[in-house]
């Protein structure tokens, strides 16, 4: 028997208190084996071993925030910049003629600066967004193997539970393409010793109406006769003789006569 315990996550930019956290309603199936006070403990440590990785994935859904609003920013930036610059170098007439101050600065035609500012933002900002998605990976790896821990000590403090770690992979279709998402969770079993009962094996019986059980090495050997008096022993052993070889027969009457 085993009972299931998962590990509930959510998150986002709407809620990020709602993050990985262990499903804290015991199984029933494990109430007789499990205080509840050991279950509290065991989920304490679960939650705490899960903390590290909640405060990564925060720290990196804001990380990939703020570089998704400064690339927004830096484009209309740019955008404004060009616009502004090709404005100033559109021609003026007065009278007949061109305005004298057109192409006179070697610049007029050169990149704006604010290019290179806003790419540098963003290239900045996608630098640190990188670094947290990595940092949260490292963490959601060394939370498995605090869990895994957490498990492996439970178990040895309880002789009847077993604590796993267990994967599930989910895959979800769109069309021709599809996704997959590692699902982690608990598993517990469950040791019935002695919740069953095995029954002896029983010989088998001879029936009522033939007093001989006949052996499967030789159609004619009497494996028992009913234990009476001698004489009807050796008489009930004379009406078989004609089923028995000499030695058999010989046998089965020193056998008889030894019981005297």
């Amino acid at each position: 028997m085993s009972a299931r315990i998962d590990l509930s996550s959510g998150g986002g930019f709407s809620n990020w208190k709602q993050m990985c956290r262990i499903g804290r309603t015991k199984p029933a199936i494990i109430d007789h084996y499990m205080s509840g006070t050991e279950w509290t403990e065991f989920c304490d440590d679960i939650d705490e071993a899960l903390e590290p990785l909640n405060r990564a994935s925060k720290y990196s859904t804001i990380a990939f925030f703020v570089a998704f609003v400064s690339a927004i920013i830096s484009m209309i930036f740019f955008a404004i910049t060009i616009f502004s610059k090709q404005k100033d170098l559109m021609p003026s007439f007065d009278g007949t003629s061109f305005d004298d101050n057109f192409g006179s600065f070697d610049d007029d035609f050169g990149p704006p600066r604010g290019i290179f500012y806003g790419f540098g933002i963003i290239f900045v900002t996608v630098i640190i967004s990188v670094a947290f998605t990595c940092n949260t990976g490292y963490k959601w790896q060394k939370s498995s193997e605090d869990i895994e821990e957490i498990c492996a000590e439970t178990s040895e403090r309880q002789p009847r539970l077993s604590f796993h770690v267990r994967f599930e992979r989910y895959y979800t279709f769109h069309g021709d393409e599809a996704k997959s998402h590692v699902n982690q969770y608990i598993e517990v079993l469950i040791n019935q010793q002695g919740m069953h009962t095995e029954l002896e094996p029983v010989a088998p019986y001879a029936p009522a109406s033939s007093p001989y059980v006949v052996a499967a090495s030789s159609p004619y050997v009497v494996a028992a006769i009913p234990d009476d008096t001698v004489q009807q022993r050796l008489k009930e052993l004379e009406e078989v003789k004609h089923l028995l070889t000499e030695i058999e027969y010989s046998d089965k009457r020193t056998e008889i006569l030894t019981d005297l």
